[in-house]
């Protein structure tokens, strides 16, 4: 699924795709209206991405759900939605790590997206608390793998100043917000969590 060559490649692919979300909400921001909108497009975009990263996979009959499929091998783009693994709510977007060993609903996380949209004057980092808060207990809980987290927030109204971009619960990390693409890039650490705000530019109300 993931593989950890072309690790910095990756990091590239994941930034891009961001990149190209946030610029279509800055520009078409009432085109999201919802956070599935944010989350079918940003899933879209990397999966698009990673598509050439299939790996094949063959059927193993002790996987207790692998019955719903014939026997053979089959494609698998590692990108997911709603994914669970480790016994943790389901993450939003997720890049499955190489574990050829795994039934397909259990494979480790490599990459977990969550994200947020904002359509009131809430507090951004509080917003973003319990999405942080779980990616950050994947990680502690998945020790000794490989693990990035990322909280991605969209909003409809301008961030009002330090008050709204930094909390004590989000364990002294910022929000990094409407970051240019290498600032994206940089902000994809491996065993971290890392959050990033994106607003448009049509004001307060649109």
């Amino acid at each position: 699924m993931f593989s950890e060559r072309n690790w910095q490649q990756k990091r590239q692919l994941i930034a891009e795709a961001i990149a190209a979300v946030a610029k279509k909400f800055t520009e078409e921001p009432a085109s999201f209206l919802s956070e599935r909108d944010v989350q079918s497009f940003l899933f879209y975009e990397l999966f698009s991405r990673f598509d050439e990263n299939e790996y094949k996979q063959s059927r193993k009959e002790k996987h207790e759900h692998m019955h719903v499929f014939s026997k053979g091998e089959f494609l698998v783009n590692p990108v997911k939605t709603e994914y669970r693994a480790r016994g943790t709510p389901p993450i939003d977007i997720v890049i499955l790590s190489e574990d050829d060993d795994k039934d397909w609903w259990r494979i480790p996380i490599r990459v977990g997206i969550e994200i947020k949209l904002r359509q009131d004057r809430r507090n951004l980092s509080a917003l973003a608390l319990g999405d942080f808060q779980k990616l950050t207990r994947y990680a502690k809980e998945s020790a000794g793998s490989k693990f990035t987290g990322l909280c991605l927030l969209f909003s409809h109204i301008q961030p009002s100043g330090d008050l709204d971009i930094e909390n004590s619960n989000l364990e002294g990390r910022s929000i990094l917000v409407n970051p240019p693409l290498n600032a994206i890039v940089d902000q994809i650490h491996e065993n971290a969590v890392s959050i990033l705000a994106f607003t448009h530019s049509l004001g307060d109300r649109w």
